[in-house]
């Protein structure tokens, strides 16, 4: 979150004047802190089409959200674990007991998605990891896992490779700060 604006007023005084001529009294600066406020007003859509878009969109980000949250927690518990120097059958191991406990809440779930959901999913879990899903599943399935993942992608019209840029996804991103996601700390690092 961006620091709170800073205002400064300065008032002036006047000088005084006295017998013994003229007394200067310095400025006085005086110091606010006001917090950080979002205007938020109504939006106004070309035509009915972009607005029923634009509420779809917000449809299917809801939709695929619970899995959005569950992705970013393992990915990022992966992750930690892994870079702790696990490593050989262990590390095999849990890798396999991570992805089995995942594939039984979500499958049959995750299979139901449509295809723009689906892409909204890999969209989502790059932006809240910082990662894109090509490295992901390469680092914890291997690099021939990911080229076959990529491979499926991209006969459907998805690179798993393509980070996640906030700023080609308006509408994407004023829906996930509406829904009280803001972008992770890492992009304002990276600008």
């Amino acid at each position: 979150m961006k620091p709170a604006l800073l205002f400064l007023i300065a008032l002036s005084t006047a000088a005084s004047v006295r017998a013994q001529g003229v007394v200067a009294v310095p400025d006085t600066a005086i110091l606010w802190r006001i917090p950080e406020t979002e205007v938020k007003s109504t939006q106004l859509w070309d035509n009915d089409t972009s607005r029923y878009r634009y509420n779809q969109l917000k449809h299917y980000v809801k939709t695929v959200l619970p899995y959005v949250v569950a992705a970013t927690a393992t990915v990022n518990e992966v992750s930690t674990k892994l870079g702790s120097g696990v490593r050989g059958a262990e590390r095999r191991r849990y890798l396999a007991s991570r992805d089995r406990a995942l594939r039984s809440e979500f499958e049959d779930r995750v299979k139901n998605l449509n295809t723009t959901q689906g892409v909204l999913l890999i969209k989502l879990i790059s932006r809240q990891t910082g990662a894109n899903l090509y490295d992901i599943i390469s680092e914890t399935k291997g690099g021939l896992t990911a080229v076959k993942w990529q491979a499926w992608a991209r006969l459907h019209g998805i690179n798993l490779s393509r980070p996640y840029d906030p700023s080609a996804e308006p509408q994407l991103e004023r829906i996930m700060r509406s829904l009280g996601y803001e972008l992770p700390a890492f992009y304002a690092q990276a600008e």
